[in-house]
């Protein structure tokens, strides 16, 4: 039964349904395990990675996790409202743009606007392909480097974090 299910939680994700992603329901019962613990059963997930924040001035404050292999920006948190262009674009910067707001359009059928309309609190975790494309929607911009951007509570970017485990 457990190699059945660690099938249909591969499969699923592959056919567009992303029921076993994301991090478990905080229930009180429920301890999140970071990798390296133990096996996880199936209501839980494998956090691989410790949490990073991205900060700014402007009030956006999110927090990301690789989970499950995947980059994911945290429900819960703030991040930018609308997409800034800076009108002069090279036509590489553009196509990005372009992607990137798509990206964010998605992002917002998740969020919840807040007063002023300029920033949103996530309402559930958001996968990304990497931390740059994560940084670039949660920043509102048409790129970042988010192996920068993306900082943990030690002080330990996701980049220099990355090449610790590739080390290891």
């Amino acid at each position: 039964m457990d190699y059945f299910i660690e099938q249909v939680r591969i499969l699923m994700p592959v056919l567009g349904y992303d029921i076993f992603r994301g991090r478990a329901a905080s229930a009180p019962e429920r301890a999140v395990k970071t990798a390296g613990q133990g096996t996880l059963g199936l209501d839980d997930m494998t956090v691989d990675s410790p949490q990073f924040h991205l900060q700014t001035t402007k009030d956006i404050d999110a927090q990301a996790q690789v989970i499950d292999g995947e980059f994911t920006v945290l429900e819960g948190f703030i991040v930018s409202a609308m997409m800034r262009s800076s009108g002069k674009q090279s036509e590489s910067t553009a196509r990005q743009f372009e992607n990137r707001s798509l990206q964010h359009g998605e992002l917002m059928k998740s969020a919840v606007t807040l007063d002023g309309g300029s920033l949103a609190r996530l309402a559930k975790d958001v996968v990304y392909s990497s931390p740059s494309a994560a940084a670039s929607v949660v920043l509102g911009r048409a790129s970042s480097n988010g192996r920068i951007e993306w900082v943990a509570e030690s002080g330990l970017s996701y980049g220099t974090w990355e090449m610790s485990q590739a080390e290891a």
